[in-house]
């Protein structure tokens, strides 16, 4: 039950701790900033806490396996950055709900089963999904600069894209609910099925990937102003991006303009 903790300080920290599990590791590091350079691979079996409230912490090196919770309770506006993978293999992956500015930007990687929970700001990362079951119920993944989403086989519980940002797909994704609070641009050669899509900042362009499917399967909710469309629109001109709607989905859409985009496939959106 003991618990492994990286003091307060400005220093730079190397672990090395090939072949050691740690019960549990807590980052008390909150308002300073600090580099962690690993070494070797670096396993906590229980839960791996960060409490930079305000400060950035920097992991560098080999990949952070975690079986347990990753707890970010204590970020506000603190961010969680570097190059080190964060690997999931079990727990629950969760972030309070008082982060303002604050955001986690380490690559992760879902390796076995476990949950998110809460909202998760993610930024300038890679989230790769490999194998077990990701359990994202009432979790929302909010997107607040441009990522990458490598997750064929799980389905997100809701994603919002808060910040005009670039999604890069590395794979075909399923999402139950999908928020476009700020312009989105769509990159990489793959399907999107979306359960309830809602957009109604007016003014904001989004862009579908020329050739790319991206199906609407229970409700659609697209609303500019007569003076503010939004505009949908294919990556390529004169070539279709397709956004069907499906047949029994409901849909409230005003004042839009679709440049390029083929809906033929699902009902008809008016």
């Amino acid at each position: 039950s003991s618990t492994v903790g990286l003091t307060t300080d400005t220093a730079p920290i190397t672990l090395n701790l090939n072949g050691i599990t740690l019960n549990n590791l807590s980052d008390f590091n909150t308002t300073t900033s600090r580099t962690v350079t690993l070494s070797s691979n670096l396993s906590v079996g229980g839960t791996f806490a960060f409490s930079s409230t305000t400060g950035t912490q920097t992991w560098n090196g080999f990949t952070i396996t975690t079986a347990g919770s990753v707890s970010m309770a204590g970020l506000t506006s603190g961010i969680v950055t570097g190059t080190s993978i964060l690997s999931r293999t079990g727990g629950t992956l969760s972030m309070n709900a008082s982060v303002t500015t604050g955001s986690l930007r380490l690559p992760i990687t879902f390796a076995g089963n476990s949950t998110v929970s809460g909202a998760i700001k993610y930024r300038t990362g890679t989230i790769t999904y490999s194998s077990g079951t990701i359990t994202s119920t009432g979790s929302t993944l909010d997107i607040i600069a441009s990522s990458t989403l490598t997750t064929n086989g799980m389905t997100w519980n809701a994603i919002t894209v808060s910040a005009t940002s670039t999604l890069t797909l590395g794979s075909n994704l399923a999402v139950t609910t999908m928020t476009w609070s700020a312009a989105v641009t769509f990159a990489g050669a793959y399907d999107v099925t979306i359960g309830t899509l809602s957009a109604t900042t007016a003014g904001l362009t989004h862009t579908l990937v020329a050739g790319e499917t991206y199906s609407v399967t229970t409700a659609l909710t697209m609303t500019g102003t007569s003076g503010s469309l939004i505009v949908l629109q294919s990556s390529s001109a004169s070539t279709y991006s397709y956004f069907p709607l499906t047949p029994g989905a409901t849909m409230s859409v005003s004042y839009v303009s679709a440049k390029d985009i083929d809906s033929s496939g699902g009902r008809r959106i008016v």
